[in-house]
């Protein structure tokens, strides 16, 4: 359960569904607010300069749609230089396609209709730690992620299940994929530091995206979150604080080279 109280706002149109998920949150500890179609999200945030942690977002409402909303409300953003907020997706379309619709609209995330209550749970957990990391530059208190002080190679966290799951067990198998990753991760980070060099928030925002995906496609939890902290921090225009992710992401790699060395 959280130990403070988030800001949440909930924009849901389905008085069914946003029962429900209202229900969920409470059951996970959190309270929201709601509004019933974009444009009234939109008029509460006006309301309170933008001063919310997370919104979860419905994409199909009357008046203005989930995707028209978040547009607008990056839009404000950049305007206005106001902190980015974290918005999550909430929907009943499941296709990739419209996962990436959602992602090409500015939101962060992306929940399926109905919603798994512990998946729920997850995700407000890493955003809200996100959130929070952005704004001030220090580490996530994050359950998942681990202490960025320590200087051990095998300070990571690999999700072991993920790895026997994509590769049968075969810990060869699991060592050439590491090993591969490894290789493609180190390529990565210098393309994050050449961005990063060049003030390039977009870039940086697209490789820490791309490294968030590939590492948690093939089980390595600690980069995976390290890179998301940063492509949140470079999507709200603070390269300072996703410069900072760089030592850490650093060290990961090679705890994860160490790990594969391991292997087989």
């Amino acid at each position: 359960m959280p130990t403070s109280a988030p800001d949440i706002l909930l924009v849901e149109d389905n008085p069914i569904n946003r029962k429900v998920l209202l229900r969920q949150l409470l059951q996970l500890g959190y309270s929201a607010e709601f509004a019933t179609n974009g444009q009234e999200a939109l008029d509460m945030l006006a309301e309170r300069n933008g001063r919310v942690d997370i919104i979860l977002m419905d994409c199909q409402m009357p008046v203005l749609d989930g995707y028209a909303a978040t547009r607008e409300i990056r839009r404000q953003e950049q305007e206005t230089n106001r902190p980015r907020v974290a918005i999550v997706a909430v929907t009943a379309h499941a296709n990739v396609g419209d996962r990436e619709k959602c992602l090409d609209a500015g939101m962060d995330d992306y929940l399926t209709k109905p919603v798994d209550m512990q998946l729920l749970g997850q995700t407000l957990e890493r955003w809200l730690a996100i959130v929070a990391s952005g704004a001030n530059g220090n580490s996530s208190h994050s359950t998942s992620d681990r202490d960025s002080s320590s200087s051990s190679t095998m300070d990571i966290d690999i999700d072991a299940d993920r790895l026997d799951e994509i590769t049968g067990g075969d810990a060869e198998f699991q060592r050439e994929l590491i090993e591969t990753f490894v290789e493609d991760a180190a390529e990565k980070l210098v393309q994050i530091r050449q961005a990063l060099q060049s003030r390039d928030a977009t870039a940086v925002a697209g490789h820490a995206h791309t490294l968030k995906g590939a590492s948690g496609n093939v089980g390595v939890t600690s980069i995976q979150v390290t890179a998301e902290k940063m492509e949140f921090a470079a999507k709200n225009g603070d390269l300072d604080a996703a410069s900072q992710r760089m030592d850490e992401l650093d060290r990961f790699l090679e705890g994860t080279r160490s790990f594969a060395a391991g292997l087989g």
